[in-house]
């Protein structure tokens, strides 16, 4: 008998509200992630996980579609304790299954193709690879496995506590890191049909959107919130005294981050909405920064304006990529740096989210960068703030590159 959990919550990393509870069809999606699970598994126990804070609220419904469902509330900051507190009536060599609730177009024969592995041999936790479209996902843990990794974590948090809550957010990561451990990547099967991501990427239009990142609640959890780690990160190759321009800055979530340094920073979006918004909530708070409405295809600087250009979450939407890139190039000086963040798709599939019109492999994104650019940095983002220097394979993808 299989065993499911599916991670879910009201709220976003950022403190946003989930994409899993977006209506899609008259039904929260993690609504449909339970349906696809019981309508492909006869007989499987399901338990959607969430923090404590949610007991009491909307993850309730559920249980009226779907009255042998467990819905299980615990552990606000720690999605681990959440698994291990769900699966503790389960025996030692068992496994279960997990997925997050906006995951509903989840691989259901390959949940049943790791299920073959975990039954044939010691494996204690498989997954797909690293740079799978996320939305496709799901992975397999031996029980006893999760109980100790827990351990393991543990002890990571005596010398580096930041760490650990990385991995109590994403725990299948480790157990690739360390020897003892007998993890497994399952290829998948992409490319899936033409009507499976047609319907996917219709639903993906329904759920994603721009986090409305400056929604900071005592209920997000720093950990799983990428788009703020990317600035933090940035702001490595950013030195006191640079001319930064942070070009989609969106609310100005991330312009406000850098702002803290000792630097002149100068946000820009082709959404005027999104730039009043920033110019009225941010711009009273510091004199070092302002917001221009700026399409970063035709740009309105003079050539090398900006010692830094910061670009996030951007070249996805682009449709003229060698344009945008040959932009930054001429507003940013000699020696300048650009830092661009971008979504990881190693396997050519139509993106999930509908606003993207491209995602790129590793590959692909070092081929286009070089054309106008020296790669300084490639760092590739597991998931939330996990990455590894020596394995830049990952869902997402930040790049340091400089003109020369």
């Amino acid at each position: 008998m299989f065993c499911f959990l599916i991670q879910a919550s009201s709220v976003s990393w950022s403190g946003d509200k989930d994409d899993c509870m977006a209506d899609v069809e008259g039904k929260p999606a993690v609504y449909w992630t339970v349906k696809r699970v019981y309508d492909n598994f006869a007989g499987a126990e399901v338990a959607v996980v969430a923090p404590e804070f949610d007991r009491g609220g909307a993850l309730e419904e559920l249980k009226l579609d779907f009255p042998a469902l467990q819905v299980l509330y615990s552990h606000d900051d720690n999605p681990l304790s959440r698994m291990i507190e769900a699966v503790a009536d389960m025996d030692e060599d068992s496994y279960f299954v997990r997925t997050n609730g906006l995951n509903l177009f989840f691989d259901v024969e390959a949940v049943k193709e790791m299920a073959a592995l975990m039954n044939a041999g010691d494996v204690d936790c498989v997954k797909f690879p690293d740079d799978y479209p996320v939305h496709y996902t799901s992975e397999l843990y031996r029980v006893a496995s999760i109980r100790t990794i827990a351990g393991e974590i543990d002890k990571i948090a005596a010398t580096d506590s930041e760490r650990a809550s990385f991995y109590r957010v994403h725990p299948r990561f480790l157990f690739f890191r360390l020897d003892r451990y007998n993890a497994v990547y399952i290829e998948g099967n992409l490319p899936y049909s033409d009507e499976f991501m047609r319907r996917s990427r219709e639903v993906g239009q329904m759920v994603l959107k721009i986090q409305r990142q400056h929604l900071i609640t005592d209920k997000c959890i720093s950990a799983g919130d990428l788009l703020g780690y990317h600035y933090e990160i940035a702001s490595k190759w950013i030195s006191d005294g640079d001319r930064v321009l942070d070009i989609a800055c969106g609310d100005g979530f991330g312009t406000e981050i850098i702002a803290e340094r000792d630097v002149t920073i100068t946000g820009a979006d082709i959404d005027k909405e999104a730039v009043e918004e920033a110019r009225l909530r941010i711009r009273p708070k510091r004199d070092n920064m302002n917001f221009d409405v700026q399409d970063v295809l035709a740009l309105t600087y003079a050539d090398s304006t900006f010692d830094v250009v910061l670009s996030m979450e951007t070249i996805e939407h682009i449709p003229g990529e060698e344009r945008y890139l040959e932009e930054i190039r001429r507003v940013l000086r000699p020696g300048g740096r650009l830092v661009l963040s971008t979504p990881q798709n190693s396997f050519g599939a139509v993106p999930f989210v509908g606003i993207h019109l491209k995602e790129y492999s590793l590959d692909e994104l070092k081929s286009l960068v070089s054309k106008y650019f020296e790669i300084e940095h490639v760092i590739g983002f597991k998931a939330g703030r996990v990455y590894f220097e020596d394995d830049p394979i990952g869902t997402n993808t930040l790049m340091v590159l400089r003109k020369s």
